[in-house]
């Protein structure tokens, strides 16, 4: 959640990036001011085969918002984690569709090539720890709150 007032600062979405037209917009908040962290449960993201969000088919979308954090001092020291994280989503996305070479494209791009692999491969494997995590939160919420599996099943 942001507020309007805020997103309207930065310029809205960048609809030039249209598949990571949110993360881009989050990226221009964060360099704007500090984050919030709310405790509760705002949102629900849905994955699913037709996310226009696919690592596999979006490379160019995603050195433009690397890149863009490169040039934030604030950011650049992230720049591991960030890596690591792209390492991980395109290369379980890619297995995933069977395109063996785009995640060993993505290996050497964001591993092999990098002087920092240690941290990259040690935020690719803590990401892969959370998003099994959630995985598995968001099921067990699921089994519990009829209330959100009516809600959910309600959209196509």
């Amino acid at each position: 959640m942001a507020r309007t007032a805020a997103v309207l600062s930065v310029g809205c979405y960048a609809e030039d990036l249209p598949l990571y037209m949110d993360h881009h917009l989050w990226l221009r908040l964060a360099r704007s001011g500090l984050p919030v962290h709310v405790p509760e449960l705002v949102s629900v993201y849905r994955r699913h085969p037709g996310n226009l969000s696919n690592p596999v088919e979006a490379r160019e979308p995603m050195d433009v918002i690397t890149e863009m954090a490169n040039e934030d001092p604030r950011l650049a020291g992230c720049r591991p984690e960030r890596l690591g994280v792209q390492l991980f989503e395109t290369v379980n996305a890619a297995l995933k569709l069977r395109h063996p070479a785009v995640a060993a494209g993505a290996t050497w791009t964001h591993l092999v090539r990098e002087s920092e692999r240690d941290r990259i491969l040690r935020a690719a494997i803590r990401w892969a720890r959370a998003r099994r995590r959630a995985y598995r939160e968001a099921e067990a919420l699921w089994e519990v709150d009829a209330g959100l599996r009516a809600l959910l099943s309600s959209y196509h």
